[in-house]
């Protein structure tokens, strides 16, 4: 009978996601133009891999660990600067989910946010985070791929895998990776905050705070995810399945970290697919919605309930915009002394 009043509310609230500001018939357009956008670029991919993997990877045969860890490593990094790329090009001319008082994205350069003890300036948070993501991207995940290069079960057959086996295998890697990214995460808030508060300090999220992880973190909540699906599937899985599977997930987590809701998503095509509007929630109010590209998780285990409260034009509820429009005046205060009436009438400082 649980089962059965889980599976309900999970129908109900994917109606209500994926319908959230647009009609039935707008959202399920949406949702053929992001099919078609995967359906199209996995079809290129794997034609270019038909065309040059063979010969290349005939002539290599002794070199695959060299393969793994620098090809792996040098097209995701190319990923990663392109992200950066796209979303800046699109800065303002985009649907941004979370605005400022005044109507315009909250600039993570300009803005100062109480994180519940002290004012924490946005630019300090930026410099720490260019720095955090240049440690994880550049040491510390190359690190563990070079270890992990020279044990890899994964398949370097000179036969390009088929289309299908492809969808159905990153299928597996990606309710794998939702499982496993929602244990750790809910485990981050409910035991770990102290190593996962790091990544809240972006109470607005931004692309830097997509790698803004401890190390700990970045660990156990991002890379043990992202590896179980292929380490269980092992020899039949190929590398260029797990190189599309990264690549994915990667530009899946910097889109949900954009504070861009795009409608037509490619990454939003899964039933029951979380979206960049439902992790904003996660940042903005810093309650539930753990899954990452799923939300069958938070669904199953009433950790969305929050969300799904709020009103359907924004990512964050009247009160929570309320209290970010308070924070902003608290802020300025601090900026100009002149501002300070009597401390009584000071608001209240927002613990988040």
């Amino acid at each position: 009978q649980v089962l059965i009043e889980r599976a309900q509310l999970l129908l109900k609230q994917e109606k209500a996601h994926i319908t959230k500001g647009v009609t039935i018939i707008e959202s399920g357009i949406n949702y053929v133009v992001g099919l078609v956008i995967n359906i199209t670029v996995l079809y290129i991919t794997l034609k270019v891999f038909t065309a040059y993997w063979p010969e290349f990877i005939l002539s290599k045969q002794d070199h695959k660990w060299e393969i793994y860890f620098y090809g792996y490593q040098g097209i995701v990094f190319v990923f990663h600067a392109l992200n950066y790329v796209v979303y800046n090009l699109m800065d303002g001319s985009g649907s941004l989910i979370i605005q400022n008082h005044e109507g315009n994205s909250t600039s993570i350069n300009s803005d100062e946010l109480d994180l519940g003890s002290q004012p924490i300036r946005m630019e300090e948070v930026t410099e720490k985070a260019l720095l955090v993501n240049f440690v994880n991207l550049c040491l510390i995940t190359p690190a563990l791929f070079y270890f992990d290069s020279s044990r890899t079960k994964l398949s370097f057959s000179p036969e390009v895998p088929s289309f299908f086996t492809v969808v159905w295998q990153i299928i597996i890697c990606m309710f794998l990776e939702a499982i496993g990214f929602y244990l750790f995460h809910r485990i981050g808030h409910e035991y770990l905050y102290r190593i996962h508060k790091l990544h809240h300090e972006f109470v607005v999220p931004t692309l830097l705070a997509t790698s803004y992880f401890h190390p700990v973190d970045l660990i156990m909540g991002a890379l043990i995810p992202l590896s179980i699906g292929p380490k269980l599937l092992g020899t039949n899985m190929h590398f260029l399945t797990n190189l599309i599977w990264g690549i994915w997930r990667l530009n899946e987590a910097y889109e949900g970290h954009s504070n861009y809701n795009i409608p037509w998503s490619p990454f939003r095509i899964p039933p029951f697919s979380a979206s960049s509007e439902y992790h904003s929630f996660h940042h903005t109010n810093n309650v539930g919605n753990y899954g990452s590209t799923l939300l069958i998780e938070d669904t199953l285990t009433g950790t969305n309930v929050e969300y799904f409260k709020q009103p359907n034009s924004s990512a964050i509820s009247h009160r929570q915009q309320k209290q970010l429009d308070s924070n902003i005046r608290i802020l300025n205060t601090l900026k100009d002394p002149t501002r300070h009436t009597t401390n009584q009438n000071q608001p209240k400082k927002l613990d988040y």
